[in-house]
């Protein structure tokens, strides 16, 4: 499969990248809210070349908030200056991307005392941290696929596609970096091997 026909339609694209959401969360003192719900996007390359594209950084995200009913969750009363960015994306073959998804920008009413602030796609919500984990978040990614023989085209909601849509994600807090599990299944081991010369080997 060459470059271009791995990025050159929606459909394609979709195939090409294997997606999935990270939660982080952030304490701030120096934020407008005390606690923050960060949000990536993370996209793997599955195919066998590299991807490309184009993207509206913010109002290219689409994002709804759903509770433990399925029902879609209210926003609070709401202030916006979301700025309108456009990038280019390049994920090089077997490489991982995670995207950073959440922002600021939206000023929302209410108490946040003990509460995640969730800014997705020019959208925001304050959620309960003890009941975090109830919610589910989809998300759909908008954008043109885009390869290097292409004019770069302007993107503008009108022609963006569709690229990757999530189903419903139930919001799990990440709080360590993961560590790769090799292939025997094994995790590895937290003991790193000292760079002391002096330092007695380890016994076998």
């Amino acid at each position: 499969m060459s470059a271009v026909s791995a990025v050159a339609d929606e459909g394609a694209f979709a195939k090409a990248i294997k997606a999935s959401l990270v939660f982080r969360e952030e304490s701030t003192k120096t934020s407008r809210y005390s606690h923050l719900l960060k949000v990536y996007l993370r996209m793997d390359n599955i195919s066998d070349s590299s991807i490309d594209w184009m993207a509206m950084t913010s109002v290219g995200i689409k994002a709804e908030l759903l509770d433990d009913s399925g029902n879609p969750v209210p926003h609070p009363p709401t202030g916006s200056s979301v700025g309108f960015g456009v990038a280019r994306f390049v994920l090089p073959y077997g490489s991982r991307l995670d995207w950073l998804i959440s922002h600021g920008g939206v000023s929302m009413a209410g108490d946040d005392e003990d509460k995640f602030a969730l800014i997705v796609g020019g959208q925001g919500w304050l959620i309960p941290i003890d009941r975090a984990d109830t919610y589910t978040l989809r998300i759909r990614a908008y954008g043109i696929p885009w390869s290097g023989d292409q004019r770069r085209e302007l993107i503008s909601d009108s022609n963006s596609k569709l690229l990757i849509d999530l189903p419903p994600t139930k919001i799990k807090i990440t709080k360590d970096v993961e560590q790769a599990v090799p292939s025997d299944g094994n995790k590895p081991s937290s003991h790193a091997p000292s760079t002391d010369p002096t330092a007695p080997a380890d016994a076998h």
